[in-house]
């Protein structure tokens, strides 16, 4: 318990400070420096699926390890990367020059640096993960955040510009190596072995092509539009996806890493699993529909606000992409359970199919413009959560007019609070304060939807009560004993 408490700690924390940093640095900097970092951050992902070569999670899953694995992975990884960092640096200009952009040259160059410094980190966190010391990886964690943070901000309030956001991503990786390289005993000794090299790749050979299909998946829509569009707009589209991201990630991915276990450990008991299944994806859907669509609705005032007049232009894009937020939960909770329950082959074709789709669209739309990417995006994610439904159905049989009725309450909850919000906005007007009228008309929704829940949704909110009378209980007894 104490693992998945520090193992909490660094996920909720570190993507706190985290997604903290990134608003404060999106009002301080212009759109062009997140689009130069985009462009150039394309290249430097791709490059770093071969740079790490999978060995990180080859060390942590094998059962009989010696140190000569350690020693093989070190070498081979920061051999592999010394190379990618100096064929980086020389054809930075050619890759600049496919762009049109000759600014990011340079960016290519003081990022290649991040390939040496990941060698230097790869094996000492796997070891650590191997260990299960959750409590120093996640203390580690944050220290790395608030130096690098505070290098990044720094560097933005003395007028760096673009190379702020460079600061902050070097001195994030420096400073986790030198964290790690302190914290453990393991040096690598001059050691190479065949034998061990081609034990660890044939593990994480499989590893690689998973995440050059992520990769590619995740990517191609930033490359088209850079090139498409410009530097300008792909900051636009960044930040707003980035938006997504992170509340997707405060969302549900704490949950989902609870419900891996917890359908593992009943995959032999399907009636159970269907159960859970409902109850996960309904809980999920309490939280993640009303954010999202409340986010649609605010962005136009909320963009300006927290992020600078500069921005405004991105809020169309936030509210077209908050469709996403509403429809991934759907497909990663229900790959989760194909994971669980013993077909992690079909995630695979599951993910293989969302990347493929959205490649083709975006191909076919790119050259119209950001705002079909954004629409394309949503697309590919709809067409995306009937197959992995289909394959749900196949495995606990899933019912889908029980299934449905999960997203009844909280659909029908927000879309009335969001429309009295409306129509109070329509006759009385907005106040004068651009902050106080996002906080009344947030507050407004917020409460139209939690009283509309508890009234339609009386046996969850019986559950609640529970669960949080069962926590007092045991605090008042810690208490008094």
């Amino acid at each position: 318990m104490k693992g998945v408490f520090w193992s909490f700690v660094q996920s909720i924390g570190m993507r706190v400070i985290t997604a903290s940093v990134f608003f404060l640095l999106a009002r301080l900097l212009a759109p062009e420096a997140f689009g130069l970092v985009a462009y150039a951050q394309v290249f430097i992902n791709f490059a770093h699926i071969f740079a790490n070569q999978g060995f990180g999670n080859a060390i942590i899953q094998r059962k009989e390890l010696e140190k000569a694995h350690l020693d093989t992975a070190f070498w081979s990884h920061f051999a592999v990367s010394s190379i990618i960092a100096l064929i980086s640096v020389f054809s930075a200009h050619a890759i600049a020059d496919i762009f049109e952009e000759p600014e990011i040259a340079p960016i290519i160059q003081v990022l290649a640096i991040t390939f040496v410094v990941q060698s230097f980190i790869s094996v000492q966190m796997s070891i650590l993960l191997r260990k299960l010391d959750f409590k120093v990886l996640a203390l580690r964690g944050m220290v790395v955040v608030c130096i690098s943070s505070a290098i990044g901000v720094g560097m933005a309030l003395a007028g760096y510009g673009v190379w702020s956001l460079i600061g902050q991503q070097l001195s994030a990786g420096i400073a986790n190596a030198i964290i790690l390289w302190g914290i453990s005993d393991w040096r690598p000794s001059f050691n190479f072995s065949w034998r061990c090299f081609r034990e660890l790749f044939s593990f994480s050979v499989n590893e690689m092509g998973s995440n050059l299909l992520r990769f590619l998946g995740g990517n191609t829509d930033r490359f088209l539009l850079g090139y498409s569009v410009g530097e300008e707009i792909l900051g636009y589209y960044s930040l707003a996806l980035k938006i997504i991201n992170i509340l997707l990630e405060l969302t549900i991915e704490t949950s989902r890493k609870v419900a891996l276990p917890a359908f593992s450990k009943i995959q032999h008991q399907p009636e159970r699993v269907l159960s859970y299944f409902y109850q996960a994806t309904r809980y999920t859907n309490y939280l993640t529909i009303p954010v999202f669509a409340m986010l649609a609705f605010l962005a136009p005032q909320i963009m300006p606000l927290v992020f600078g007049p500069q921005w405004k232009d991105s809020a169309i894009l936030l509210q077209i992409l908050c469709v996403i937020g509403i429809l991934q939960p759907i497909v990663q909770y229900n790959t989760t359970v194909m994971t669980a329950l013993g077909k992690p082959r079909w995630q695979f074709y599951v993910s293989l199919v969302n990347m493929v789709g959205k490649t083709l669209l975006f191909l076919l739309v790119a050259s119209y413009g950001v705002l079909y990417v954004c629409t394309a995006y949503d697309l590919v994610t709809l067409l995306t959560v009937p197959i992995s439904l289909y394959c749900i159905y196949r495995l606990i049989n899933l019912q889908i007019g029980t299934y449905l009725k999960q997203y009844v309450i909280p659909m029908g909850g927000i879309v009335l609070a969001i429309l009295c919000a409306w129509s109070v906005e329509h006759w009385l007007g907005v106040l004068p304060i651009p902050l106080l009228d996002i906080a009344a008309k947030g507050l407004l929704i917020a409460g139209l939807y939690l009283g509309f829940v508890a009234i339609m949704a009386q046996d969850d909110r019986r559950w609640v009560m529970e669960i949080v009378t069962e926590f007092l209980e045991k605090k008042r007894k810690k208490k008094t004993a």
